[in-house]
């Protein structure tokens, strides 16, 4: 490593104590100083990005490395806070010091003890993401290099996170257990906004163009209702909301698709209530994906809505629930799937529903079968006959399969088919397919993220016994001490797993509400900051007794299986202590202390309230 010899700054006042500091850029225009203590026996070298330690010495060492993204001085400083005086094992007390501390936040105890393993190895997974960049300066304020400007910024800086994954369960786990942390983490993603000009869709220091849509706009829009509720804070709400407005309606220039920034083809989308599969961006920008834009940016708008009531623009949020309804466009009521249309108004081309591509994203029409969650609640009545009426416009997705019955029946085929095709279309094979294959779960691959909704649509949907039977099969036998089933992206799986462990889902995040499946826990408590706590009873749950009998939320029933946090389920208005009870029939039993819930007998998937 370059020696600091004269060239060391004026602030280094214990420059002999170093070997050496210097920058490292990568291909990117990406900064990165080291400072390292001097040892005996040692040797620096230091080429493009790479800095080599040559060690000639064999006892034992220990070397102090100081890092910064800003500067060599900047690396001084963070060796001083962090580093000087400091030994081995008082570091590693105090590293182990503070991972205790955030994990024991939730205490569960399973049937199987050796589950907590389980548990707790998904939630310290789910913890590691997103990554902070903030450093402290001389003056005791908190900065950062920022990767869009270039410069040194005020602030929190956060990156490491694709929210194509992570808005489905990591913002809502974040949300529901480290409410503190999470504002944090909304800081950085506001600057991040204010830097680049677009909320980063993929941040891997710098915006990285890699996954389809805008659904950072879900986990913003969610924080904000929650700042308005009291529930988070240390965040700019104000310009959060511009961040995820702006994607709504702002269409972005050639330089910004580049960028993977803003909506592909957002005026086309605007003005059909579609994405064209033949929009002449999409083949640059978001090739053969134009159906999975499409339902991405319906539920997107559906997330966004909440938080533009929350600001004050009921006319905002008015048309974004609208269009919200944009997913009925592709949906083909006589084969019951989405389907990729062209500006004509026609489908593209046969329907191959096996084939992975083709107008959807990681999937195939199959996987993206039930990807309108936002509307799967309400309306539960089949509406028999064909209209262009507006109560036919409003049909939920239920409805759009012919009622409850069928809509039931299609999710068990999703999971029941015994001869799964994986077929290669405009992807190819690429290796998810490989992993669902292996599965043995008919379609449901849940080795990858466009499926983890199903589940919680169908429970919502009232399918209770099949979702309830399935979602304990998943944690059982997809989520074991060997590790995970595929692609464990920025924490997302793991976070899954931690929230249905617990018996909560977020499907439209921004909606303030939370489904409520089969806890496989069967009691947890949860110690959250600035929040009374909340306890999960599921004394009698077992592998045989799986099936919720009934839902109460401080002894007022929960007939539809959801709780709102302005309903006393997640605010701050909870009492002391809360419990969510579960019989042995599955369904959790939110209500006060010293109740049980009675035991029935499972039913098949075939019972008539499933029907």
């Amino acid at each position: 490593m370059p020696q600091l010899g004269q060239n060391a700054p004026a602030e280094i006042e214990d420059m002999q104590l170093f070997g050496g500091g210097g920058l490292l850029s990568t291909d990117h225009e990406e900064s990165f100083f080291v400072l390292a203590e001097d040892l005996d026996g040692t040797r620096w070298n230091l080429h493009e990005a790479e800095a080599c330690l040559e060690i000639q010495r064999s006892e034992r060492m220990v070397l102090r490395l100081a890092t910064s993204f800003i500067s060599v001085k900047q690396a001084y400083l963070n060796y001083q806070e962090e580093l000087k005086g400091q030994t081995w094992e008082t570091l590693n007390s105090e590293a182990k010091g503070q991972w205790e501390s955030l994990l024991s936040r939730i205490q569960v105890e399973f049937p199987n003890a050796s589950r907590s393993n389980v548990f707790y190895t998904n939630l310290y997974r789910g913890m590691l993401f997103p990554r902070f960049l903030g450093e402290t300066d001389g003056e005791g304020q908190l900065v950062h290099r920022s990767a869009y400007s270039k410069r040194i910024e005020p602030g929190q800086a956060v990156t490491d996170q694709g929210f194509w994954d992570a808005y489905r369960s990591h913002y809502p786990m974040l949300s529901l257990i480290f409410p503190d942390v999470l504002g944090k983490i909304m800081e950085g993603w506001v600057n991040a906004y204010k830097e680049l000009g677009w909320l980063p869709t993929w941040s891997a220091y710098n915006q990285r163009a890699m996954m389809v849509g805008t659904m950072g706009d879900c986990s913003l829009a969610d924080a904000i209702v929650q700042s308005h509720q009291g529930l988070l804070h240390g965040f700019n709400s104000t310009a959060a909301y511009e961040a995820i407005r702006q994607d709504a309606f702002k269409a972005p220039s050639f330089a910004d698709l580049k960028r993977g920034l803003g909506r592909v083809a957002l005026e086309d989308y605007i003005q059909r209530g579609y994405v064209p599969s033949d929009n002449l961006d999409l083949e640059m920008f978001a090739q053969y994906q134009s159906a999975s834009l499409t339902l991405g940016y319906s539920l997107a708008d559906a997330c966004i809505a909440p938080a533009a009531e929350a600001m004050g623009e009921a006319h905002v949020a008015k048309a974004l629930r609208a269009r919200a309804q944009n997913f009925r466009q592709l949906f083909d009521v006589k084969s019951l799937f989405f389907r990729p249309k062209r500006s004509n108004g026609q489908w593209d081309g046969p329907l191959y529903p096996f084939r992975w591509g083709n107008g959807f994203t990681e999937a195939s029409a199959a996987q993206a079968r039930f990807d309108a969650p936002q509307e799967v609640e309400g309306l539960k009545e089949y509406v028999a006959h064909e209209s262009t009426s507006l109560g036919r416009w409003r049909r939920n997705v239920q409805e759009l399969y012919g009622g409850k019955r069928k809509f039931c029946q299609k999710l068990r085929e999703m999971f029941e088919e015994r001869k799964a095709k994986f077929e290669a279309g405009t992807y190819g094979w690429i290796h998810e397919m490989y992993e669902a294959k292996m599965l043995k779960f008919g379609l449901y691959s849940h080795n990858n993220q466009p499926v983890h909704h199903v589940l919680y649509v169908a429970q919502l949907a009232g399918c209770r016994s099949f979702a309830e039977r399935r979602l304990r099969q998943v944690m059982k036998e997809l989520y074991t001490l060997q590790g995970w089933i595929g692609d464990e992206d920025n924490g997302e799986m793991s976070s899954w797993y931690v929230l249905s462990s617990l018996g909560l889902f977020s499907l439209v995040p921004g909606s303030d509400e939370l489904v409520l499946g089969s806890p496989e826990v069967k009691n947890a408590k949860l110690w959250i900051p600035g929040r009374p706590v909340l306890v999960i009873r599921a004394d009698q749950q077992s592998n045989s007794a799986i099936y919720v009998e009934r839902v109460t939320l401080n002894g007022k029933g929960l007939p539809d299986r959801k709780a709102r946090a302005g309903q006393g389920a997640l605010s701050a208005s909870w009492r002391d202590s809360h419990d969510v009870v579960v019989g042995p029939r599955g369904r959790p039993v939110l209500r006060t202390r010293k109740t049980s819930a009675s035991h029935r007998p499972e039913k098949s998937d075939e019972s008539p309230r499933d029907i």
